[in-house]
């Protein structure tokens, strides 16, 4: 039966929190979260445990065997709770092989309700709401120590004590303003790292880092340089120089006044070399990529080393409201999201024995709830006509229009180039970026291309660049004090807008400059800009947010979710010839609106394989 957390009795919280040896080389600001717990010198020096509303109580490793205190529980009728619960329900299902029924995370609820300008330390949350003050003289007075003297056994566990009580009083604090289903989503998402099922496919991760080495050693030996003359750009800027290219630059990020070596793979006039007459040109471009982009390797290594070389399943770190939009982030120097679509390294990833992954993207959310927010009812017909059989699918009806050619003649290239444009114009990209974007994707245009699109685009879709100014109307609004507008599902107020599931995009610090710029502090305490139709991209990725959150939430309750990326969510089920209704049953929870847009036509695409290919 599912769980309801409504349900969940005082006496049913256990709050927990794990105190563990640490020294200036041993530590989470040094290694990773998972590194850490199952490194040889990891040792519990003691727990803070405290039951409902009870009082906290200490149990050392010298006073009690800790596996037995532990074990007293029924965890199967109990909520874990824990200012960091990733790191303290790691602990106690790695050394102790318990897997609590329910998993409640302060640091996460605390994102829900804070500013993303706010730390969500356990300090910083006690500030916010009042509730106690944190004296950390103890923790450190037992760094590089594993083995404690009475008297700081004694002042480590009155510290623990009051970061238990101090958790569960701020959990008090936050409850009633956090949803009970993003609470549903807090679980599922420390699950994912605690209690992981996932596999990792070794033979393959082993070619992924065998194919990058030999094609970089071949890349390298084309052009007869040495490797450190190619990854440095003063060296490599030399060697194009010899070649009578002049090097591209651009704008320097941190001193616009001053000009910087364009190298990069998302710098359009140096990838357009790669079609350079030279071909000593194009191997020199295509080896500077190869030897200084080794995230393929990277991730590859870090997958194999986070599973023992595939003997334990994969902990997969995710950040719930890890982003100033609510969408989940990665941590923990793995980050699930950013593993590209039909990927190796996706391929890597497998069900365990006897099981399947079923995977399903909700298709094209953000385009198609941008449309329904900004009322293009011309662009929803086409969506809708394409989701029933009855009308071309939208990526080939924008590059008709970009190509002033049939739809039916619109090659596979330039659909791409209408999928860019859909997907990444509705938010008030220039000609430059979108140039930039199709570079990333090898696809080169020209800069007169890439304005004469971005100029179609905007008049094809004048209902969308319309609700630009009704942005920057909100943006005026919301540095108001008292100011209250209702926009559609959203509600508009000083400094933040009201989502419909109850949760606030934040503004802090709100601020228009003399030039007409808006800027509001972001998570690094510094002035971000913000315009309309940025406001807009905000706006729209945590409606779509909200609408796969709330799907995978539902499928959670028949199925076990084992990953997520964005708009695309993944089940583990059982491998017994039933597929075919459970996807039957996905694809009818993934194209069920929400009440609050009920008229927003969704579709989704579902694939059900060993490995997580889609």
């Amino acid at each position: 039966m599912p769980f309801n957390i409504a349900d969940l009795e005082d006496e049913q919280i256990v709050t927990l929190d794990f105190e563990t040896y640490f020294d200036k080389d041993y530590s989470l600001s040094k290694i990773s979260t998972l590194e850490y717990i199952l490194d040889s010198n990891f040792l519990i020096h003691g727990v803070g445990i405290k039951i409902g509303l009870g009082c906290s109580t200490w149990y050392s490793r010298h006073a009690v065997l800790l596996a037995e205190v532990l074990h007293e529980f029924d965890w199967s009728q109990l909520a874990l709770l824990c200012q960091h619960t990733p790191f303290d329900g790691k602990i106690l299902s790695h050394h102790f092989r318990i897997n609590p029924m329910f998993m409640l995370d302060t640091r996460a609820m605390g994102r829900c309700i804070l500013p993303h300008s706010e730390s969500v330390s356990l300090k910083n949350l006690n500030i916010w709401c009042g509730t106690g003050t944190k004296d950390q003289t103890a923790l450190f007075d037992v760094m590089g120590k594993r083995e404690l003297t009475d008297e700081e056994d004694r002042k480590l566990g009155n510290y623990c004590c009051d970061d238990t009580d101090q958790t569960r009083a701020v959990f008090d604090h936050l409850y009633p303003s956090v949803p009970d289903s993003e609470l549903d989503l807090i679980d599922i998402t420390t699950k994912l790292y605690t209690d992981p099922v996932v596999m990792v496919d070794v033979p393959r991760l082993e070619r992924i880092i065998k194919h990058y080495n030999l094609e970089k050693i071949k890349a390298v030996f084309l052009t007869g340089e040495e490797p450190t003359s190619l990854s440095s750009r003063i060296k490599f800027a030399g060697l194009l120089t010899n070649l009578g290219v002049n090097p591209p630059e651009k704008p320097s990020p941190t001193n616009p006044d001053r000009s910087t070596y364009a190298f990069c793979k998302t710098d359009p006039d140096f990838i357009s070399l790669l079609n350079h007459p030279d071909k000593r040109v194009r191997n020199l471009v295509d080896a500077r990529l190869r030897v200084t982009s080794r995230i393929l390797e990277t991730r590859s290594k870090r997958l194999l080393a986070a599973t023992n070389n595939g003997t334990r399943p994969l902990s997969v770190p995710l950040t719930f409201c890890g982003a100033h939009t609510m969408r989940w982030t990665g941590w923990d120097k793995i980050n699930p999201q950013n593993y590209t679509r039909g990927s190796e390294l996706r391929k890597a990833i497998e069900a365990p024995k006897g099981s399947l992954l079923m995977a399903g993207d909700s298709s094209q959310i953000e385009a198609r709830m941008n449309a329904w927010l900004c009322g293009d009812r011309e662009l929803l017909d086409i969506f809708t006509a394409y989701d029933a059989g009855t009308g071309p699918d939208v990526y080939r009806v924008m590059a008709a229009k970009i190509y002033s050619a049939p739809i039916d003649k619109i090659t596979s290239k330039q659909r791409h180039v209408g999928k860019a444009a859909v997907l990444g114009l509705g938010y008030g990209m220039g000609s430059v970026r979108f140039r930039g974007m199709l570079s990333t994707q090898s696809i080169a245009v020209d800069s007169e291309f890439a304005w004469r699109t971005v100029s179609i685009y905007r008049e094809t879709r004048a209902a969308i660049v319309e609700f630009w100014k009704v942005c920057d109307h909100m943006l005026q609004g919301m540095s108001t004090k008292g100011f209250v507008e209702h926009i559609g599902p959203l509600v508009v107020g000083f400094q933040h807008i009201m989502m419909p599931n109850g949760l606030t995009l934040q503004y802090p610090d709100l601020e228009c400059s003399d030039d007409g710029d808006w800027t509001y502090t972001n998570r690094y305490k510094k002035p971000t800009k913000i315009y309309g139709a940025m406001l807009l991209e905000n706006i729209i990725q945590c409606l779509a947010r909200i609408v796969v959150a709330d799907q995978m939430r539902i499928m959670s309750k028949l199925h076990r979710v084992v990953w997520m990326t964005h708009d695309e969510f993944v089940n583990v089920v059982p491998d017994d010839g039933k597929t075919a209704a459970r996807e039957a049953k996905m694809m009818q929870v993934m194209r069920t609106a929400p009440d609050w847009c009920k008229d927003l036509p969704l579709n989704a695409e579902i694939e059900t394989a060993r490995h997580y290919a889609k």
